[in-house]
């Protein structure tokens, strides 16, 4: 998410890997410095298929990394809810 933050890298996710997605955002992304388009170094987008969902969610809790559910890959173009 270095360049252009959140928002930037999940649209160029979706063009690159010729898809789309539906987000529903955690309300502090919209309300927060930099939450859409803040370019912290250290945030990545990770897509894991819904069977390994919650394998990936314990590992990452229990490495103490905060971690949260933006949505879904799928469909023609990129939406917000």
């Amino acid at each position: 998410c270095a360049e252009g933050g959140l928002l930037v890298a999940l649209a160029e996710a979706c063009i690159l890997g010729q898809s789309g997605a539906v987000l529903s955002l955690p309300a502090e992304y919209a309300v927060t410095p930099g939450g859409l388009f803040g370019e912290d170094p250290s945030r990545v987008v990770v897509s894991v298929t819904p069977y390994v969902l919650e394998l990936f969610s314990r590992r990452v809790a229990e490495a103490g990394v905060p971690c949260a559910f933006l949505g879904r890959v799928g469909g023609a173009s990129l939406s917000l809810e």
